[in-house]
């Protein structure tokens, strides 16, 4: 992409969506954590470098999830900065199975937080319906 716009997509954001997917699908047929671990230093190293990571941060989310990481998870699903429409779609990604992550009252709260901000906006628009 020399030619592009630097607001265009560029070809390294569209390759390393389909790498995340040829490792994941990796993992999937071997089971191997060590790929999982792959995945997770890929993807962290793309959504450094590249511009627009909206396509690559829920996929780093759920490898995060599976390696039962909860604070990168918590972190780069609201570096996903879903709005209130989106919450309603995306809040499974990090919420689905976070009794993996501790929610013991001596530990970091956050994850207890983003399930009821994601709760009250279930609420809100299950009452609209």
């Amino acid at each position: 992409g020399i030619g592009l716009p630097p607001t265009e997509l560029q070809l390294a954001d569209e390759l390393a969506v389909l790498a995340a997917q040829v490792l994941v699908g990796t993992f999937a047929a071997s089971l191997d954590q060590a790929h999982l671990l792959a995945v997770a230093v890929f993807l962290e190293t793309a959504c450094a470098r590249l511009r627009y990571t909206y396509g690559l941060r829920p996929c780093l989310v759920r490898t995060y999830r599976l390696l039962s990481v909860g604070a990168p998870t918590l972190g780069h699903y609201c570096l996903l900065g879903a709005k209130q429409v989106q919450t309603d779609t995306l809040a499974h990604f990090v919420l689905v199975r976070s009794a993996m992550f501790s929610l013991a009252a001596d530990s970091d709260l956050s994850m207890l937080g983003e399930a009821a901000n994601a709760g009250v906006i279930y609420l809100a628009n299950s009452a609209e319906v």
